[in-house]
């Protein structure tokens, strides 16, 4: 599988269980998900339609997950939603308060693995020592 398709798939599962559902999630939903992932304008005027120009779906998984604690006190406290739709939607805006914290965190992570990249054994080479030949060589003392 893709490498979207895995961060989808973990959302997608990481909502269910967040929220509760056994069913599948709302259709309008996803829509508020992918654009969000695609960066489409629905507001002002005519939709303005992008491809893969928004947020990754992993960022978007970290925000919802940096949100946790206020979505889960929200459910707890406004239990007066019409459908499940709107709810979805109410922790969708909580999520969004933390996607720049989630970015920041990303970007973090992805300098850091960037710094620490290991050099590969296999590029390491092996040293040969060459007797020097002159004659202020001391190496023949330390060898004893």
């Amino acid at each position: 599988m893709a490498k979207e398709s895995i961060e989808w798939d973990s959302l997608y599962t990481y909502l269910k269980r967040l929220y509760g559902f056994n069913a599948p999630l709302p259709p309008q939903f996803i829509h508020v998900l992918q654009d969000l992932r695609n960066g489409t304008v629905r507001y002002k005027g005519p939709v303005q339609r992008g491809y893969k120009e928004g947020v990754p779906y992993q960022i978007i998984l970290n925000a919802y997950k940096l949100s946790e604690q206020q979505i889960i006190q929200a459910k707890s406290k406004t239990d007066t939603f019409e459908n499940d739709f709107l709810r979805l939607k109410y922790g969708f805006s909580i999520m969004l308060n933390y996607l720049n914290q989630s970015y920041t965190q990303w970007q973090k992570q992805v300098e850091s693995e960037k710094r620490i990249h290991v050099a590969n054994p296999m590029d390491i080479k092996p040293v040969e020592y060459k007797k020097a030949e002159s004659k202020k060589d001391i190496s023949a003392f330390l060898e004893e």
